[in-house]
């Protein structure tokens, strides 16, 4: 409370125009939201100061995975591989966060932008069961991302002889938990 008081910090600077009765006047006055994501993947974003202060974090320790959102699930034995690996690739290229990447623009600051040329498909291996345990139980398992300039995701099955896996690890920065429900009920 006394930091908020000596720098003049209220609920209304905080958060500006993003009152109630605002946000209803911008989408009862706004385009179509087609053409409002279309415009808004055409501009970089400025990270949001909680965003810088993980990418400073990440600065301190690169090769920490703390901020990554890995899951693992093996899969029925009834599932078809091709058919999932589309139906991913569909949810992938329709989601704009899949094909974005952090950056530093020419005011060096850092800004997400959406780039759908650095999308990337789903990846599917074939281990033999010892391989694949092996790497699941290594520190090679769920790798930190190289943040600047490249997508923020990774997508492989892995198929052994035996069974079949997904792995998706999520970079926090693009998605969360809710997000990722999002993400695996669209598949």
């Amino acid at each position: 409370k006394a930091f908020n008081e000596a720098n003049n910090l209220n609920i209304k600077y905080c958060f500006g125009a993003r009152r109630p009765g605002d946000v209803v006047e911008n989408y009862a006055n706004a385009e179509d939201i087609d053409s409002r994501n279309e415009k808004a993947l055409k501009h970089e974003q400025i990270l949001q100061a909680e965003l810088v202060c993980q990418f400073d974090t990440l600065m301190y320790n690169p090769n920490s995975s703390m901020w990554d959102l890995g899951i693992l699930s093996k899969l029925s034995d009834d599932v078809d591989v091709d058919r999932l690996i589309n139906a991913i690739n569909k949810v992938l290229e329709h989601h704009p966060c899949f094909s974005s990447i952090i950056t530093l623009n020419d005011n060096m600051e850092f800004v997400q932008k959406y780039c759908p040329e650095k999308l990337k498909k789903v990846e599917c291996i074939y281990l033999s069961d010892e391989e694949f345990e092996k790497l699941k139980d290594s520190d090679n398992f769920i790798k930190p991302f190289k943040i600047l300039n490249n997508v923020l995701y990774k997508a492989v099955i892995y198929i052994t002889p035996t069974s079949k896996y997904l792995f998706t690890d999520v970079y926090h920065f693009i998605s969360d938990g809710t997000s990722l429900n999002l993400f695996y009920s669209d598949i």
